[in-house]
């Protein structure tokens, strides 16, 4: 059986007066869970944890794991420009029970690839828990090499994957390629949900991405047919995640698109992000109604 995997870097909702609505998360946790994905991501890229205190993150990380409860795995999002608050950050959320971490390295500074390694070789030492690295160069400006990433897999066990949001499949390939042979349990995920079978194809573990956050089913079923060998179905769901690709094109950032759709199917939620994401306008909302109706 091809190894497949399918996990959520879930949003996070706000009320109008800008406080975080748990309510709401707490219901889009049981959507992404009840459509059959294998886990969940919280205070990732779509969770908006750039815009969040150390304090709200830690508090809506602890929310996750009570409340999922271990109905599916739960990585919580602990990167911070300070090392030691990624140290604490990521302990805290490990005591509460997550099942690891996924962390950024640090952005808008640059480094040396030895600066970059130690910052993660620091973290590794000092988190008791299982981590994932979270490359996103273009976020980032950083793009962790691959000699950097052997020196951290082959140094620190509990170093146990990553995710590699670039949108070449190939580079995504290049990782599996060179980091399987070293750990063959290392999990390499795509950020991107149309590379999900090409990295899967390829020997790695699936994605983490956020069309399954608005069509959880759709993206788990793309799952059961990789893992059954169902080609004609592989095909009609690739077709369709092809299609809702359009919806991180509709405005930067694609929070408030997401958002936004899923109040179109029913979700009881409003679009509010923090700045500098901002509110859907008519044109863009008649954007996501197009995709919607295709899908």
């Amino acid at each position: 059986m091809i190894k497949a995997e399918y996990l959520c870097p879930v949003l996070t909702f706000f009320k109008d007066n800008g406080e975080i609505d748990y309510e709401g998360i707490h219901r889009l946790y049981d959507s992404v869970i009840e459509g059959g994905i294998d886990g969940i991501v919280v205070l990732g890229s779509s969770g908006e944890f750039y815009s969040l205190s150390s304090k709200e993150c830690e508090i809506l990380g602890k929310d996750a794991v009570s409340y999922i409860e271990k109905r599916v795995k739960v990585y919580i999002g602990t990167g911070r420009m300070n090392l030691n608050e990624t140290i604490e950050l990521s302990n805290t959320m490990l005591r509460a029970g997550a099942d690891g971490v996924i962390i950024l390295p640090p952005y808008y500074i640059g480094a040396s690839e030895q600066g970059f390694y130690e910052y993660y070789h620091q973290a590794a030492l000092a988190i008791d828990g299982d981590i994932l690295i979270y490359n996103y160069p273009d976020r980032t400006g950083y793009d962790m090499s691959l000699s950097t990433l052997k020196k951290l897999v082959e140094n620190h066990k509990n170093i146990v994957g990553i995710k590699d949001t670039v949108e070449s499949a190939t580079h995504t390939q290049n990782i599996i390629k060179e980091i399987k042979p070293l750990s063959k349990d290392f999990k390499i995920y795509s950020g991107y949900d149309n590379n999900f079978l090409p990295v899967v194809m390829a020997g790695g573990d699936g994605c983490i991405a956020a069309i399954s956050n608005v069509k959880p089913e759709l993206c788990a079923n793309w799952v059961k047919a990789v893992r059954e060998e169902d080609f004609m179905s592989i095909s009609e769901i690739y077709i369709k995640i092809i299609q809702l690709m359009d919806l991180y094109s509709v405005s930067t950032p694609f929070m408030p698109v997401m958002k936004r759709m899923l109040m179109m199917q029913g979700f009881d939620i409003n679009d509010k992000c923090n700045l500098p994401a901002l509110p859907m306008g008519e044109e863009e909302i008649r954007k996501i109604q197009k995709i919607l109706e295709i899908v």
